[in-house]
């Protein structure tokens, strides 16, 4: 197996629990403005034994790429900041940033600022529930470059993460929903043989209280989930 250590580290203050031997989830906790987590490229550095492509570009990858099995990082609350650096051994064209922007903007309103001169590319963005269907997780892409940070751009901002076993790699989908403030809505369930629902903050499904980062495997084809929060709850989904 790779050796991450080199290959990710973190400032921020995460738990992970291991569920049914398949998936790891990890969330923040008490996270500080500018804190972040960050890739570098190292000599000697191993290649990610699997990994996926954006419409067939070697220059943008999955989150592989970062560190095997990896899924992307979803934004639950407050404000974050994707930045990506390279040098002239990266084959890194504006075809590849104008690609990427576009990628970027057709999920989120990020606010983006490119600079192939410069070889910088930043992505700014600020949780706005945007999500009322199921749709795909945003971000599941990054630019290929040797330095990629994302920071929290304000205090207790939330960031959830994924990771699956690399041995169990293929076939996970991800996919998530914003239930809106003092909501209850029905969320179906996929065909598939696991489904795995994380919820960002405390809800209710009947009588029963879930609290905050709740992961269940669902079984039934839908479930009504009521958010009694003040504020949106990002409901993200694993299944296969």
């Amino acid at each position: 197996m790779t050796d991450t250590s080199m290959r990710f580290k973190t400032t921020m203050s995460h738990t992970g629990v291991l569920y049914d031997d398949n998936l790891e989830f990890c969330f923040t906790q008490d996270a500080k403005q500018g804190q972040s987590n960050y890739r570098f490229e190292y000599d000697g550095m191993d290649e990610p034994s699997q990994i996926d492509l954006l419409n067939d570009n070697p220059n943008i990858v999955s989150w592989d790429y970062v560190r095997d099995g990896a899924f992307q990082n979803i934004l639950t609350e407050g404000s974050c900041t994707l930045e990506f650096k390279w040098t002239d051994n990266e084959n890194i064209t504006q075809s590849d940033l104008d690609e990427y922007e576009t990628y970027l903007l057709s999920q989120l309103n990020w606010n983006i600022t490119k600079d192939l001169d410069n070889k910088t590319f930043t992505a700014s963005y600020s949780y706005d529930a945007p999500f009322t269907e199921w749709s795909p997780a945003p971000v599941a892409y990054l630019l290929k470059t040797p330095e990629i940070k994302l920071t929290l751009d304000s205090d207790n901002s939330e960031i959830l993460c994924c990771s699956r076993k690399v041995e169990d790699w293929g076939g996970w989908n991800v996919r998530n929903i914003d239930i809106p403030a003092t909501t209850t809505k029905s969320l179906d369930r996929p065909e598939c043989t696991n489904c795995y629902m994380v919820f960002c903050k405390e809800v209710s499904i009947g009588e029963t209280v879930l609290e905050k980062w709740a992961v269940r495997n669902i079984a039934s084809a839908s479930v009504d989930v009521t958010n009694n929060n003040p504020e949106p709850c990002k409901v993200v989904q694993y299944y296969k």
